[in-house]
């Protein structure tokens, strides 16, 4: 039983360089249970880089790397539908801009006590105008979701109206041996749109949603940044209140797969590969007949508690393996513990405030509350902004295999030359030849024609015939050039019949196929 090995590759910045595990300059080697973990180091420059930040930076440069197809994606969607992708994107700028305004108001309503406490007075109708903008607010973020949510269904609509055709398309351009090939087929699978939503919208959806984002941060951070520069210490306390919310959203493992690009991992323990043998005997259908013949039940239960007892924590699945080996890595209780004493700050800044200035305490109040709802929406934001760019990565490779699909290149190429030259020369019929034709199905051991010559005249009349499998349908689709010999050449009226146009071809032929189907 050899060694199970197994390796990925997360990044192509070493490709021009051969990974060799046992180079000890380059490739780190960590132990793992029964796994040995080989991993190239980084570059120094990316090595101060986190690792969760790097592999954003990734999947950042992917999506820049795509940008061109979701450019054509707007200009093609803009053809049919451009009136409901303004709106779209018109309200969605909207919605993301309220929550800012709604800031801006809470803000307000901070100065309105700030006045009551100092001066014991309260303007009623700026505090009736200020509370009306705040609902206003609420109930205009309301209803505009729901004219979104309207306007992105017609529009998901006529999105996958259009590409329908272009998938369509790319798909029925394909010949018999492409169409066969089964990394055509994952291809193919790929562009197919799911039932509720098509991938160009799902692709342009998800770039708006992160606009709407940014703008939704930034928008916010401003009306907030003037909003406590007027508050004493104001500044301080966001500080201290996103202080350890920022801490945890900086902190990224430490394990070596989120540090380099490159790396494999082994094992060679013998106990450990005799008992993943076993487990292939008693899960795969084809060993069932021998296990249960030969009465190897208990034997093979009593040899598999062997190694299990032998191996302890040692043995399993590498994923599960490495996942713990990581939780230890990163000292997660001292940073726990650390993250702790930096939530209560604010609250030991607005104790100290209090006792020092007590005639402050209700403004203090409202800005340590509005300073720690907002950074909690804050932070919430953030972490929701990185996961959509991160899932935009995938819209945008799913966009461009869309697009690349119409480009998939057929096998069976296509000839220049018209055929016949003289349209009236075929009534009178074609001359056919096939010379030394050899032709083997992809994946077939054996040759469905061998070394085949015959030669038909115009006007003749030829009937083949054969026991089954003879290869009298080949000969067929070899003239249809539904496939292309593997050796020799055919020949129509003396032209080899790869440099003849198929659309000629197959329009001066009439063929019905012994394995014919009805079209739904």
């Amino acid at each position: 039983m050899g060694h199970k090995r197994r390796t990925t590759t997360t990044s192509s910045r070493n490709s021009s360089s051969t990974f060799d595990p046992k180079d000890a300059e380059r490739v780190e080697h960590h132990r793992i249970g029964v796994w040995d973990l080989y991993v190239q180091h980084e570059e120094k420059l990316l090595s101060y880089v986190p690792s969760a930040w790097r592999d954003r930076l990734e999947e950042y440069g992917s999506i820049l790397n795509d940008m061109p197809y979701l450019w054509r994606t707007v200009k093609d969607i803009s053809k049919t539908c451009w009136h409901f992708l303004v709106v779209y994107a018109t309200i969605t700028v909207i919605i993301a801009l309220l929550p800012a305004l709604t800031l801006w108001y809470s803000g307000q309503l901070l100065k309105i006590v700030q006045i009551a406490v100092e001066d014991r007075t309260v303007d009623k109708n700026l505090l009736f105008r200020i509370a009306g903008g705040r609902v206003l607010c609420t109930l205009s973020q309301r209803l505009l979701e729901q004219v979104r949510t309207r306007v992105s269904q017609d529009l998901n609509s006529r999105i996958k109206q259009h590409y329908s055709v272009h998938i369509f398309h790319s798909m029925a351009r394909l010949d018999v041996p492409t169409y066969e090939d089964p990394v055509v087929s994952r291809q193919l699978d790929a562009i197919i749109p799911s039932e509720r939503s098509s991938i160009a919208w799902t692709a342009i959806s998800s770039l708006l949603r992160i606009v709407s984002s940014i703008l939704q941060v930034g928008s916010q951070f401003l009306v907030l940044y003037g909003v406590l520069s007027e508050q004493r210490d104001g500044p301080l306390l966001a500080l201290l209140s996103l202080a350890d919310r920022i801490v945890s959203w900086f902190d990224s493992p430490a394990g070596p797969l989120q540090v380099t690009g490159v790396w494999a991992a082994t094992v060679s323990n013998e106990d450990f590969l005799r008992m993943e043998g076993m487990k292939r005997v008693i899960t795969n259908p084809r060993h069932r007949q021998e296990l249960v013949a030969g009465s190897m039940t208990e034997h093979l239960t009593k040899q598999y508690r062997k190694l299990v007892t032998r191996l302890g924590d040692r043995a399993g699945d590498f994923w599960s393996l490495h996942h713990r080996w990581v939780i230890n890595r990163r000292s997660t209780v001292i940073k726990s513990i650390l993250r702790e004493p930096l939530s209560e700050l604010p609250q030991i800044v607005f104790t100290l405030r209090a006792a020092q200035y007590p005639t402050s305490i209700p403004v203090s109040l409202a800005s340590l509350h509005l300073i720690q709802e907002s950074s909690q929406s804050f932070m919430t934001m953030m972490t929701s902004l990185t996961q959509q760019a991160g899932t935009l990565s995938e819209k945008m490779s799913g966009l461009r295999k869309l697009y690349e699909a119409a480009n998939i290149p057929n096998k069976v190429p296509d000839g220049r030359i018209p055929f016949p030259e003289n349209a009236q020369s075929i009534h009178n019929g074609i001359s056919l030849e096939f010379r030394h034709v050899s032709f083997e199905y992809t994946g077939s051991d054996d040759y469905a024609l061998r070394d085949i010559s015959f030669k038909i005249v115009p006007g003749q009349l030829c009937v083949i015939v054969g026991v089954n499998g003879s290869g009298k349908s080949t000969i067929l689709k070899l003239i249809a050039r539904i496939y292309d010999v593997t050796e020799g050449e055919i020949l129509l009226d003396g032209r080899d019949i790869r440099t003849l146009q198929l659309h000629d071809i197959r329009r001066a032929m009439a063929i019905l196929f012994q394995d014919y189907t009805h079209f739904p």
